[in-house]
C-alpha cells in the first residue's frame, strides 16, 4: 500500500500498529478473517477511510445485536480461486462458495 511509503516502520512500530493489529486479528472468528486483520495497513485515501469506517459502524451495529447463530467456520479462499480457474469443485463446496460470491451470505452464517 502507499501509507508505508509516507510513514516509516519505526513510526509505525512505536505507533505500536503491529500491536493493534494482533488485537484486531484476536476478534476474528476463523483464519480467512485472521489474515485479513494482519494484512490490514493505514490508509490515507478519504474514500478507503470512510469505507472502513462505515464497516465499522456496521460491525459495531451488529456486534450490539448479539452473536449470529453459527454452525461452521469455512475459509473458501482456495475454493474461489479453483472455480475461477474452472476447476471442479464438490457440489456442497460450488453452493457455499456461489452463496457467498452473489448474496454476500459469509460461508460461516446458517441458513
Amino acid at each position: 500500500g502507499a501509507y508505508p511509503d509516507l510513514v516509516d516502520p519505526h513510526s509505525l512500530s512505536v505507533l505500536e500498529f503491529p500491536a493493534v493489529l494482533d488485537l484486531l486479528a484476536a476478534e476474528t472468528a476463523f483464519v480467512g478473517g485472521r489474515s485479513l486483520a494482519l494484512a490490514l495497513e493505514p490508509a490515507t485515501d478519504p474514500a478507503v477511510v470512510a469505507r472502513r469506517q462505515a464497516r465499522t459502524a456496521e460491525a459495531l451495529r451488529l456486534d450490539a445485536l448479539g452473536s449470529p447463530e453459527l454452525i461452521a467456520a469455512a475459509d473458501v479462499r482456495e475454493d474461489a480461486a479453483r472455480a475461477a480457474r474452472s476447476l471442479t469443485l464438490d457440489p456442497e463446496v460450488r453452493a457455499t462458495v456461489r452463496r457467498f460470491v452473489e448474496d454476500g451470505t459469509p460461508p460461516w452464517v446458517g441458513r
